[in-house]
């Protein structure tokens, strides 16, 4: 692989990570909504 796809892979997966993270806080708050 070239240097630049992995440069591509490695920030889509951390884009990956920031959205899962974002999704995860707003299901908590919906649970906490729900409560």
């Amino acid at each position: 692989a070239k240097p630049s796809e992995i440069e591509k892979s490695g920030k889509y997966f951390l884009n990956l990570d920031v959205v899962e993270r974002l999704t995860q806080q707003q299901y908590r708050r919906a649970i906490g909504s729900i409560r």
